[in-house]
């Protein structure tokens, strides 16, 4: 009876310290992983993803390593994508693209798809509230119109386009909320 009590006594004792150490509801820490240093993808990795190249996925994965690289956007959490592009494919590989590379998945629900004429991806740095978004430039359409006429095969598409840089892509605005 006695030990029984003093178990009482000291798990009273130790509780509010274990409730103060939880954190607030939707606030949670990045896992190891995904804190390490991001290593830009290979061709190998993006096509061992997606199951092929194209020129979608690519478009996704330079926007993502873009984010990430060069503006400072976290991965797989504290980032939101809100990606405006078609449902089916070709035009939805880019969401795969960007998946790959910010690590913002369907599964952890920070990635949304919302249907629209023209290519537009928008990612939020909850932490920093900063913003960024893309769309893809009217040249880089035009390529990608060209090499279509001219039947250059979607697998070299991809590896031309892998080896621009995302400022030659896109337009790229940043901004804070």
């Amino acid at each position: 009876m006695k030990l029984n009590l003093i178990k009482r006594l000291c798990l009273m004792a130790l509780l509010p310290a274990a409730i103060a150490s939880i954190p607030p509801a939707g606030a949670h820490e990045a896992p190891a992983a995904a804190q390490k240093p991001y290593r830009p993808l290979s061709l190998d990795d993006i096509e061992r993803f997606h199951g092929h190249l194209g020129p979608s996925v690519i478009l996704g994965v330079r926007m993502g390593e873009d984010a990430v690289l060069n503006h400072g956007f976290p991965r797989c959490f504290g980032i939101k994508v809100e990606a405006v592009c078609d449902a089916a494919p070709p035009g939805s590989c880019l969401l795969d693209g960007i998946q790959l590379s910010t690590g913002a998945t369907l599964g952890k629900a920070n990635i949304e798809r919302k249907d629209g004429d023209a290519v537009e991806v928008t990612m939020r740095d909850e932490k920093r509230k900063a913003r960024i978004q893309y769309r893809i430039k009217d040249t880089t359409r035009h390529l990608l119109d060209q090499w279509k006429k001219d039947s250059l095969p979607v697998d070299e598409q991809a590896r031309k386009i892998y080896g621009m840089n995302a400022a030659d892509l896109f337009e790229i605005n940043e901004s804070t909320e």
